[in-house]
């Protein structure tokens, strides 16, 4: 089957059993904090700003680079997508999950060429369509009205997350560009590429941003911590990744596995 439409027949997570939201601490009672409570959380010069609350709640990571927060939030829109009406009570038996927890880019790629075909170059389907803008590195692709053609709306919600978008859009192009160089057959360079797009995604994942996971916050009780290890994000979405899994050898060469091949020219 065409890769180009592969992508776009893929199972809907409500289909699956992965598809429910849940608590990441179930066994821990809930704060019955209300409305009102909030918007004082919430307010400027709040709880949440303070500095000097006496238990380093406000202080920074010396030990987190600043942009993390913005990775991590691409990874939740990557993995998670609800679309049901804010409320001020959540049924979370009732909630679906519009994405696939397999760190599988779908925020990125939608639902492929087939799909989602205004999110790909016309002229080369292979590659990402990038917007033109001032700047040498363009912008996101837009519609007449300024509105962002990508996977998830919610990577144009602020200057961060879109450019870590446009990145990714680079990133994948100049991919598909390498993997021809290669003398990869016409009918496998997307597939190639996209399989490499996400095993670099799913390395940094794992090797990078895991590390911000790997221990509890200072702030947390040492019964809470031991839950927060064991039930790492990661130990989760491991389980839920596709059997290809992430490249353990080297991102440049695998010969450490015995192969004189290098990683771009290995079969899926």
């Amino acid at each position: 089957m065409d890769p180009h439409v592969r992508l776009s027949q893929r199972p809907r997570l409500p289909e699956l059993a992965e598809g429910r939201y849940g608590r990441l601490f179930p066994e821990l009672p809930g704060d019955a904090a209300g409305a009102d409570d909030l918007l004082r959380y919430g307010a400027a010069a709040g709880p949440l700003e303070s500095r000097d609350s006496g238990h380093g709640l406000g202080d920074d990571n010396p030990r987190i680079a600043a942009g993390w927060p913005f990775f991590g939030q691409l990874i939740a829109h990557d993995i998670t997508h609800d679309r049901a009406p804010l409320q001020e009570r959540e049924d979370l038996a009732a909630l679906q999950n519009f994405r696939t927890p397999r760190l599988d880019l779908e925020c990125l790629y939608g639902g492929g060429p087939t799909g989602q075909p205004y999110l790909y170059d016309r002229r080369d389907a292979d590659k990402l369509l990038v917007g033109v803008s001032n700047s040498p590195v363009g912008d996101l692709p837009r519609n007449q009205q300024g509105v962002a053609l990508v996977g998830d709306a919610r990577n144009d919600t602020h200057l961060f997350i879109s450019q870590l978008h446009l990145a990714f859009l680079h990133f994948h192009n100049r991919v598909v560009e390498r993997v021809r160089t290669h003398g990869i057959k016409p009918d496998l360079v997307f597939e190639r590429a996209t399989q490499l797009v996400r095993w670099h995604y799913q390395w940094i994942v794992v090797h990078e941003r895991g590390r911000c996971w790997s221990r509890a916050p200072r702030s947390v009780s040492s019964r809470v911590g031991r839950s927060f290890r064991s039930s790492s994000p990661m130990r989760r979405i491991a389980l839920a990744m596709p059997k290809s899994g992430v490249p353990t050898t080297s991102m440049r060469s695998c010969k450490a596995s015995r192969c004189s091949r290098t990683w771009w020219a290995c079969a899926p």
